[in-house]
């Protein structure tokens, strides 16, 4: 059933692709490679929502919600502490936004490495 339901992903993809080029017209200019990875980080989760939308109407679904906004706001700040910061301090924030997602995904992570130890 499921299968042959591609089109939405198509569809998706297109409006995704054309969302992504008119926000990097808006923010390259103004903000340079930060305006890019933003203009691509929303564009993502626009796809991202969508699609998580047509899944619902096929099976029945529970989404973390609270999880995916600190997931995605800890990103947006990894993209800003990239581009302004520099040397021991980027790397030291760096670090501590991994270990905040660890932190919040740590169920995730130990299934991951329960998975890693049984092969």
């Amino acid at each position: 059933m499921a299968a042959k339901k591609t089109s939405g992903v198509f569809t998706t993809t297109i409006y995704g692709t054309l969302l992504n080029v008119l926000l990097n017209f808006i923010l390259i200019p103004k903000f340079h490679l930060f305006g890019a990875s933003v203009a691509s980080m929303l564009s993502y989760l626009v796809v991202w929502i969508v699609r998580a939308h047509d899944v619902e109407k096929l099976i029945q679904t529970k989404y973390d919600w609270r999880n995916l906004i600190i997931n995605h706001f800890i990103i947006l700040l990894q993209i800003v502490v990239l581009f302004y910061m520099q040397g021991i301090f980027m790397a030291i924030f760096e670090t501590i936004l991994v270990l905040i997602i660890f932190a919040e995904n740590i169920e995730i992570v130990q299934v991951l490495i329960g998975s890693i130890r049984r092969n």
